[in-house]
């Protein structure tokens, strides 16, 4: 009869997880310093005379990238406020 089994000869893994000890971190050195990461911002709300605004603009000849840039908003939004008003 078979006690053991699979963890009967234990030396492989404990020669396993000797292995990752190794490639941990000393715990006596300092952390690595945190990442500043830019927290994302607000979403731009344009009010009716803006949208009135930018329709206007884009029924001038103006492409959605300028407007965007004109409005600070991204393109997309500029192509989604035209299909919400029927433009």
């Amino acid at each position: 009869m078979d006690l053991g089994g699979a963890y009967y000869n234990t030396k492989p893994q404990v020669e396993a997880l000797e292995g990752l000890l190794r490639k941990l971190p000393d715990p006596t050195t300092p952390p690595p310093p945190a990442v500043d990461r830019l927290k994302p911002g607000r979403a731009r709300q344009l009010d009716t005379d803006q949208i009135q605004a930018l329709i206007e603009g884009y029924l001038a000849g103006a492409t959605t990238y300028e407007l965007g840039a004109r409005f600070g908003i991204d393109r997309r939004t500029v192509s989604n406020i035209l299909h919400r008003n029927g433009v």
